[in-house]
């Protein structure tokens, strides 16, 4: 399942890549690896779910709805 937001709603949500503990190459920026990841996401997801506006309970019953 992939949960989709643009990468300003990212940025603001992982306000410290540092403290958060992402897993990523040492000095990879957070646009660096979204743009890696994004493509890998896309590709192998069964399922993708906007998660950019919703609030989490939202996301979590759009995925029990779609699964």
């Amino acid at each position: 399942i992939y949960l989709e937001a643009p990468l300003a709603v990212l940025g603001e949500r992982l306000d410290n890549l540092a403290t958060r503990r992402v897993a990523r190459p040492p000095g990879q920026s957070l646009e660096q690896l979204f743009a890696e990841r994004t493509l890998l996401y896309q590709r192998y997801a069964e399922l993708t779910i906007s998660a950019d506006q919703a609030s989490a309970d939202i996301v979590v019953q759009s995925i029990i709805e779609r699964l």
